[in-house]
């Protein structure tokens, strides 16, 4: 059990909402194991009141903390530095404590390139993909794609002006194409049926708002699709399920947050992470 003292250091997760989190568990067995003298807190922030928590956490001396939905692209205007991949990808998951200054990165894209390995064997070279939703996550992922060759990607979202946003943000700085569609059939059904790797980057379908809650309907897939959904809480969402009764192969996102959590932990403490216990503790829970 982590022990709390007078130099204990802190760390944590902003977010709204952060209750079903599962990082303070991973990061804490992560700390404890190394005998190091930090506690990770949930850190549950109010929509109007992100800049006031900011200078808050500042003036507290947080070592650091990492960043989820929906602030993740909010949180750049409140830091007072971000280094160039999370500038390029414009979101920010992990904050660095750096004797007062407030310092942004994004651990997500590389996170998720760790986990698709370890789950599939699957080349990215070449590849069309479809990435359902255009938040800070989905532009972690696209950058991350666009950087390991792949030739297209289709950013599908409800709101099609953010999709272009991100595709105009990405496209000057990687020679593959991205296109823009949103959910309707047509558009993009022909673009999933292009495509062997489907991710969804939206918070639909995720605790506590489940249900029977799927960004598309999974009949549309194509049945020798990858399917990976980033949403680890419930495991199995609707539109895995329906997906792996299609006959798709399908991830959640719990090997992403492993690794975007290994990295951040790394940032905060200079030590490299014990990867296979904070992997165990997620199984485990």
């Amino acid at each position: 059990m982590v022990q709390i003292t007078g130099t204990t250091k802190l760390l944590g997760v902003m977010g709204n909402p952060v209750a079903h989190s599962l990082s303070p568990l991973m990061q804490n067995v992560a700390l404890e194991s190394l005998n190091l003298d930090y506690c990770y807190l949930p850190l549950e922030i109010k929509p109007e009141l992100l800049s006031q928590a900011v200078a808050g956490l500042r003036a507290l001396g947080l070592q650091g903390f990492n960043v989820t939905i929906p602030y993740k692209e909010q949180i750049i205007a409140c830091l007072d530095k971000v280094d160039d991949e999370a500038l390029l990808i414009g979101a920010v998951n992990t904050v660095v404590n750096h004797e007062g200054k407030l310092v942004g990165y994004n651990t997500d894209g590389r996170g998720f390139l760790r986990s698709l390995a370890e789950e599939w064997d699957l080349g990215l070279y070449g590849e069309q993909v479809v990435v359902l939703g255009a938040g800070g996550a989905a532009r972690a992922i696209v950058s991350a794609l666009a950087s390991a060759g792949a030739s297209k990607i289709t950013i599908a979202n409800r709101n099609v002006e953010r999709g272009l946003l991100l595709k105009a943000d990405l496209e000057q700085h990687y020679p593959c194409k991205i296109a823009v569609v949103d959910l309707s059939e047509g558009e993009l059904d022909r673009e999933l049926a292009a495509s062997h790797l489907v991710v969804q980057t939206t918070p639909v379908g995720m605790y506590p708002h489940a249900g029977d809650a799927t960004i598309i309907e999974p009949t549309r897939l194509r049945k020798d699709s990858y399917v990976y959904d980033i949403i680890f809480n419930p495991p199995e969402t609707r539109l895995l399920q329906g997906a792996k009764e299609q006959g798709c192969r399908t991830a959640n996102g719990l090997g992403m947050l492993l690794h975007q959590g290994a990295l951040s932990f790394e940032y905060w403490t200079g030590i490299e992470a014990p990867v296979k216990l904070m992997r165990q503790a997620l199984l485990e829970r």
